[in-house]
């Protein structure tokens, strides 16, 4: 069921590289459904070079403080979400596969409510235990 999630993970990876600190402070709170802050400082802590050849990462930049790592990372989140919502509503589905008329039906949208229970709560998560402005990520998130 989570198979969804992790290709909303893959799409927006595919349209919208991202710094591979970004990734593996976002894996790591989807992993471990804790901190955001913690996670941001375990994925800096990881010293072994990224794979450069997968085009869904960008190149390693410095992205400055925790503070603009963790809003990087919300960022992230929401655009997972997002991916994830269109993927599992009916008339985005429809109108995508519209496109398509031999091809046979899908069930993503049945399985939504399965497969979002992996990223629904990040966000919340993220408020809750990270110490950014809440006024600064209910901007983000809007």
């Amino acid at each position: 069921m989570h198979r969804v999630g992790i290709f909303a993970f893959h799409m927006v990876l595919v349209d919208q590289p991202q710094d591979p600190l970004v990734v593996a402070a976002f894996i790591l709170v989807v992993h471990s459904g804790g901190s955001l802050l913690e996670s941001v400082k375990i994925a800096r802590r990881i010293s072994q070079p990224y794979q450069s050849s997968f085009p869904e990462l960008l190149e390693a930049q410095n992205p400055g403080s925790n503070n603009a790592l963790m809003l990087k990372t919300i960022n992230f989140v929401v655009l997972v979400r997002t991916a994830l919502h269109n993927m599992t509503d009916g008339c985005y589905v429809s109108k995508a596969m519209a496109k398509y008329p031999k091809a046979p039906s899908s069930d993503l949208v049945r399985i939504y409510f399965y497969s979002s229970s992996l990223f629904c709560l990040i966000t919340p998560a993220l408020l809750l235990f990270s110490n950014i402005n809440e006024s600064v990520i209910c901007a983000i998130l809007m």
